[in-house]
């Protein structure tokens, strides 16, 4: 099933469903598994994730201007190849509370 009209393009079949140039008014995912989804030229300005499982995601080309982490794990994370619990420590290494 395919429908077009006001700027979107929704594709449904079987196994997928497909967005394109649409414009969803403050959607709200719950209990959603998009798991192996791919999210390409996307804007999330202003979304948030609560209780949410990134294990194992890759973000390439992505602004992360003025965004908040807090209450996460970050066991294994890289930034640009970086572990961030080294940069955590090299930084506590520098500014001693």
């Amino acid at each position: 099933m395919s429908e077009r009209g006001n700027g979107r393009d929704i594709t449904v079949n079987d196994s997928f469903l497909r967005h394109e140039n649409a414009r969803p008014p403050k959607s709200s995912f719950i209990a959603v598994d998009l798991s192996t989804s791919t999210f390409e030229d996307v804007n999330l300005r202003g979304a948030m994730f609560l209780d949410v499982a990134l294990s194992g995601a890759t973000f390439r080309k992505v602004d992360f201007a003025d965004a908040s982490i807090a209450e996460a794990n970050l066991e294994g994370m890289r930034i640009n190849g970086v572990l961030v619990s080294d940069l955590f420590r090299a930084y506590s290494q520098l500014n001693p509370r």
